[in-house]
């Protein structure tokens, strides 16, 4: 696989499970030894599996969630993305020790 096709993976992960909400395509596109580095201390499963479920709570959490790809990088199979996320946290959507402010931000 060409670097461009890596990379037009990665789009698609943004594109459909982060900003379409189709958590699902995690569990095609990424191989079940997958394993997601995250500075929270939360222990998802590995592989697509545990990347639909992070996915689906962050989509339940901000259910107007986008993230822009600012950069993607590549160097043959390896693709590193640098992103800027926006949602709102609804009032009702208490989660992560932060209360809801039904304010869109962007981080």
């Amino acid at each position: 696989m060409s670097t461009e096709e890596h990379k037009a993976i990665v789009r698609r992960f943004y594109e459909e499970v982060w900003n379409g909400g189709d958590v699902e395509v995690a569990r095609e596109i990424l191989a079940d030894d997958y394993v997601r580095h995250d500075l929270r201390p939360t222990k998802a499963a590995g592989g697509g599996v545990g990347m639909a479920s992070i996915a689906r709570a962050f989509r339940e959490a901000f259910p107007d969630l986008q993230m822009e790809v600012d950069v993607l990088l590549a160097e043959d199979d390896f693709v590193a993305a640098r992103w800027t996320s926006t949602g709102t946290l609804p009032v009702r959507g208490a989660t992560w020790c932060r209360p809801g402010s039904a304010r869109r931000s962007a981080a």
